[in-house]
């Protein structure tokens, strides 16, 4: 909406906005208009087509049923409409594309790892010419607490919560599941905690499997945390160090975008609406029936933005592409080459750039932890004295001296009351 608002903008001659201008605009002047979050499964470009296309049909409709249906009326509209309908294959075929690929790739991985798991399988050239395939996407952040499996009491709907990012990587070697969960304390999530759980499990595969070269990371179009600068001069850093000898992004096509993490996290979420979490230990619980869970702490989370904007360039048009390639060059040279659709072999060199060295071990620097704010505390607080017993707070609350504070046994059988109510 911002950029279209700044393409007008543009064309008047009038100033453009920033995305936090716009938005303070938005609130300012326009307090009773909301607009609506995306839905499963949308495709801005494909609603758009489709209004259009629609648009066009009912003017040629009308048209004709006016019995003025002249060539030069007709023809325009016709005109607009083929080619509305071309944009549309050509898109949709860009989206079944990109999957096809995602699915080759996916299924070549198995084989190959399949092949090295055999005695007379596992030579030199299988491990040289085996890429491991990596799908990493955030789910939407849980809040704790959580009242699944018995009736949320009515009180603590309007009641502040703690948030947790969910960070999940898809193995696809055996297409195992591995989640990392980490607190709003050390959030919001961006590209940091992106690329910093990337390299702690990429380093473990390395400490096991020495010889890995070259690794191949799908993921979704998301700028904030994904497709950006950082991401790839994070992996042009990861490819000079000689962590492995390639590092290859694949994006699919925004809008259908599906692909082993939103299944992974579908089960998961599934335990997670069936049970009653209340602090960190029973969500890692509530996920670790499906995958293997860890929870990140500060020093699991490494500032890699504040150096590598200093130390690389920008990389213009990064969001029409879809491919993204760091390989080693000869000596210390790291060539970044790009591309449109991540099928597409053809890829042309990149504009980013490095022009300077850090000279920092970063992996060695924590995060920074912010504190829960008082009023969300407060409230956690409060829900965990009148609800929940006391056995499973979170580690942070302290018991006040004049609450009365619900024991296990009252707590589970107010549960069964409600339970047979419903």
């Amino acid at each position: 909406m911002v950029a279209e608002f700044n393409r007008v903008q543009t064309e008047l001659g009038r100033e453009t906005m920033g995305a936090s201008t716009f938005r303070r605009h938005l609130e300012e002047h326009f307090s009773r208009v909301s607009i609506c979050p995306h839905k499963e499964d949308y495709c801005d470009k494909c609603k758009a087509l489709g209004t259009d296309m629609s648009r066009c049909r009912f003017v040629i409709r009308k048209i004709t049923e006016s019995g003025n249906s002249s060539s030069e009326k007709m023809q325009p509209h016709e005109k607009e409409l083929s080619a509305l309908t071309k944009a549309q294959q050509g898109h949709l075929q860009d989206a079944k594309l990109a999957r096809n690929f995602y699915n080759k790739m996916v299924a070549r991985c198995k084989e190959q790892w399949g092949r090295l798991s055999t005695a007379e399988g596992a030579t030199s050239t299988n491990r040289h010419t085996f890429t491991l395939v990596l799908s990493a996407d955030y789910q939407q952040a849980k809040l704790i607490p959580y009242w699944g499996r018995s009736p949320q009491p009515a009180s603590t709907y309007y009641l502040s919560k703690e948030s947790y990012d969910i960070f999940g990587i898809v193995d696809h070697r055996d297409d195992s599941g591995h989640v990392r969960l980490f607190s709003e304390t050390i959030g919001p999530k961006n590209t940091d905690h992106t690329v910093s759980l990337l390299q702690d499990y990429i380093e473990g595969i390395k400490e096991k499997y020495p010889w890995l070269e070259r690794v191949l990371i799908f993921m979704d179009n998301a700028t904030n945390t994904n497709k950006n600068r950082y991401l790839f001069a994070w992996a042009m850093e990861q490819v000079k160090r000689d962590l492995v000898g390639s590092i290859h992004f694949c994006f699919l096509v925004a809008g259908h975008t599906k692909f082993a993490p939103d299944r992974l996290f579908a089960s998961c979420t599934k335990s997670y609406n069936g049970s009653d979490i209340f602090n960190i230990v029973e969500l890692k619980d509530a996920y670790a029936k499906h995958c293997s869970v860890s929870v990140c702490n500060e020093t699991n989370i490494h500032p890699w933005r504040k150096y590598l904007g200093q130390c690389y360039t920008d990389l213009p048009g990064v969001r029409s592409l879809h491919k993204f390639l760091i390989v080693r060059g000869e000596g210390d040279k790291v060539i970044f080459r790009v591309g449109h659709m991540c099928y597409d072999p053809q890829m042309d060199s990149g504009s980013m750039r490095m022009i300077s060295t850090i000279d920092t071990a970063v992996s060695d620097q924590s995060y920074t932890v912010h504190q829960l704010p008082n009023t969300k505390l407060e409230d956690i607080t409060q829900m965990c004295h009148r609800f929940i017993a006391q056995s499973r707070w979170p580690t942070y609350v302290v018991p006040r001296s004049d609450a009365r504070l619900p024991s296990q046994a009252a707590h589970d059988r107010g549960t069964e009351r409600q339970n047979r109510r419903k």
